[in-house]
């Protein structure tokens, strides 16, 4: 698992990569092990994605809406 540390360089190497600064690179891990590390992400955007999946469920599940 990351430490909070690797997590904000990750996060902030893959926002500068986002608006096009190539210098994002250098911020992220791109060993064998950074590969492995990068599945964590999910657990970091889950949150986001189930609020995201109720919202639209709520919407497909309600037909007068």
């Amino acid at each position: 698992m990351l430490s909070t540390d690797e997590t904000f360089a990750s996060l902030a190497g893959a926002w500068r990569l986002m608006l096009g600064r190539a210098d994002g690179l250098r911020m992220l891990d791109l060993s064998a092990d950074g590969f492995w590390n990068s599945f964590f992400a999910i657990v970091v955007a889950a949150p986001a994605l189930i609020v995201g999946w109720v919202g639209i469920a709520n919407e497909l599940g309600d037909p007068n809406a």
